[in-house]
């Protein structure tokens, strides 16, 4: 058991460790030094531009008497983080970089807002937000509650609880394997308090030892990474959690020996415990963790799958670092307005396309669209410009032919839908009849069929498929004199075209007379890295928190045939010694207990009703029986030899 509680508290210290790198990037996303709370907008409505709102935010600071500090996700590849200082004071903040105003106008106006000062009103801060079309959820910066929202918002209670648990029934297996012991040591009048603290000595040394050598390599391995920024205030954290642990497990140690209350000395001496309430006490946990981890494991799996494809987009999006998505207001404009901005959105984006490279990526996400729905509305499409096609890879690239004339589009169309290749053509010819302004103008179809199935990142920051890849979906090659106004003013609105460079995306619109209809020109990837922080943090913690719950169900497996093989060990290794088969030696246990877990397997089905518990539960039965096959020779292995030196 000596292995067994190493490992134990190995994992316990990797869950602590795991805790307060949580915990400091949360700390670092939702607070700013001497900031007393946070104000998150949540939403903004266009109505009003992103210079209006800002001024409003000023002026509310300035009123009030308090300092407000912008948080900004850095758009480079830096230890400082940025923020822009509403009070508009020359200030030095250490491992901040305070950016211009001129830079906060191109970010995405959504996100923490870090409050300097105590006496303000907050009713009067959020109905002047509210007047400019701004939702906002205002609240104080408690460092407590904050640690323990880590700990329930990330799913950390579950493996948290289960370790917690098995220290309970490790100490519950000590004291119920050292009765005998107890009952001899109280004949010869020692006190529980004597019995309790016999070894402390040895557990000073242990415990000191473990929290030196961890400390020591969490130091090396984190010295060399920004991660978690300051290391010494995360090594103080650490060091504290440690001690507190100790703490706890001090106090579970203590409630163990209450199976000392009723000890009767007569018949412990001569080799009875109480193995039964342990065993109990243990199964039905096991049950429960059992079950626990796998609802867990359903719920994050596809969350999980999520993230790792999210996490792929990042080549993507991170070459987008001078691209813009256009915020219009949404103003109740007269069909003459939105005709008029319309043409002017066209010729904008005709311009721009050829000479600054602008990219269209328009989806159907918005209509969740079928894979096998190829209508041009809101099917399983995806226009695309030239620029995006050079843009994106060469495999994409290699697709298309060189298009040389400009009457022809071009439909890359998925595989398997030969038989659909008349249908698409009439469907696209008639939706191109009804886009194009000018009924004189025609256009040919081009189809050219891919011999694999690909996906496209999507670019979609908007509609609920938001960073997301589309898979096989028809890609429609276009240019801007393809398609008519209306197209691409829904474009723009969506945010499926992004225009490069913010300079020169301010001349066009004031060169076309647009700058009263746009709100806001937002950086794309400020978009995405606003919630790809996010992201990254559950991606850790899911990971992190699958791991510790398969764990924390292999530990309480050992400790579970531990208790069996104690039990029944003078049996079972004569048994042994007359030739019995693993099998035929341990098969009452071996059904009994697998038997229990696929009792657990068929009411998590029935309760969760998904078909992945069928395959998580046998893969946890085969484990289960592998290591009770391996654990019992070990054990069997040991204790014959010991028999046998005698």
């Amino acid at each position: 058991m000596k292995i067994f509680k190493l490992l134990l508290d190995i994992v316990t210290l990797c869950l602590i460790a795991v805790l307060i790198m949580i915990f400091s990037l949360k700390e670092a996303e939702e607070s700013f030094p001497n900031s007393n709370y946070v104000l998150h907008i949540t939403s903004w409505d266009r109505q009003f531009t992103k210079d209006e709102v800002y001024k409003k935010i000023e002026s509310v600071a300035k009123k009030e008497h308090i300092k407000i500090y912008k948080s900004i996700p850095p758009s480079h590849h830096t230890n400082n983080k940025e923020v822009y200082s509403f009070s508009k004071t020359n200030e030095n903040i250490p491992n901040y970089r305070l950016v211009k105003y001129s830079e906060i106008l191109s970010k995405d106006i959504r996100g923490n807002y870090f409050i300097i000062g105590n006496n303000f009103n907050i009713n009067y801060m959020n109905q002047q937000l509210q007047q400019k079309g701004v939702h906002s959820e205002l609240y104080s910066i408690n460092k407590v509650m904050l640690f323990l929202s880590v700990i329930s918002d990330k799913g950390l209670i579950f493996p948290t609880g289960s370790l917690l648990l098995i220290y309970l029934f490790y100490y519950f297996h000590k004291t119920n394997m050292q009765y005998k012991s107890f009952a001899i040591k109280k004949l010869h009048g020692y006190s529980i308090r004597k019995i309790i603290f016999e070894n402390a000595r040895q557990s000073i040394l242990y415990y000191g030892a473990l929290s030196f050598i961890s400390t020591f390599l969490l130091f090396i391995i984190l010295s060399n990474r920004s991660l978690i920024g300051d290391i010494s205030l995360f090594i103080f954290r650490f060091i504290v959690s440690v001690i507190a642990l100790y703490i706890v497990l001090f106090i579970i140690s203590l409630i163990s020996y209450l199976l000392y209350i009723r000890l009767n000395i007569s018949q412990t001496i001569k080799g009875k415990k109480p193995y039964h309430l342990i065993r109990t006490i243990t199964v039905f946990s096991k049950l429960c963790i059992t079950y626990m981890l796998i609802f867990l494991v359903i719920q994050n799996i596809g969350v999980y799958h999520s993230l790792a494809q999210i996490k792929e987009t990042k080549t993507y999006w991170n070459k987008l670092d001078d691209y813009y998505c256009l915020e219009i207001a949404p103003f109740k404009y007269t069909e003459s307005e939105i005709e008029d901005i319309s043409k002017k959105l066209h010729r904008m984006i005709n311009i721009s396309e050829k000479r600054n490279h602008s990219l269209l990526i328009k989806n159907n996400n918005i209509y969740r669209p079928k894979h096998t729905n190829f209508t041009p509305d809101n099917g399983n499409v995806v226009f695309v410009n030239e620029n995006f096609i050079h843009f994106y890879n060469d495999t994409l690239q290699n697709q298309f032919s060189n298009k040389t004339s400009s009457n022809t589009v071009e439909l890359l169309l998925p595989p398997n839908t030969n038989h659909m290749k008349q249908q698409i053509h009439n469907s696209f010819k008639a939706w191109l009849s009804f886009q194009q302004n000018n009924s004189n103008q025609t256009k040919d179809i081009k189809l050219l069929s891919s011999n694999k199935n690909y996906e496209i990142y999507t670019f979609d920051t908007r509609s609920d498929l938001k960073n997301t890849f589309a898979h096989s979906p028809i890609i429609a090659l276009v240019n801007a004199e393809d398609l008519g106004d209306n197209f691409y003013y829904a474009a723009v609105s969506q945010g499926s075209y992004l225009f490069k460079n913010e300079k020169m995306t301010n001349n066009y619109l004031n060169h076309y007379d647009l700058t009263n209809v746009i709100s806001g020109i937002t950086n794309y990837k400020s978009i995405v890295l606003n919630e790809y922080h996010d992201l990254n943090i559950k991606f850790l913690v899911i990971i992190c928190s699958i791991m510790l719950s398969f764990l924390t169900l292999l530990l309480i497996t050992i400790f579970d045939i531990h208790q069996y093989f104690n039990k029944n060990q003078k049996l079972l290794l004569i048994r042994k010694m007359h030739g019995f088969s693993l099998f035929k030696n341990h098969y009452l246990y071996l059904l009994w207990s697998n038997c229990i877990i696929i009792i657990v397997g068929l009411f998590a089905l029935l309760t969760i009703q998904n078909m992945l518990v069928v395959p998580l539960f046998a893969t946890l039965l085969c484990l289960q029986i592998f290591i009770q096959s391996l654990y019992i020779k070990k054990l069997e292995y040991t204790n014959f030899i010991k028999i046998k030196e005698l």
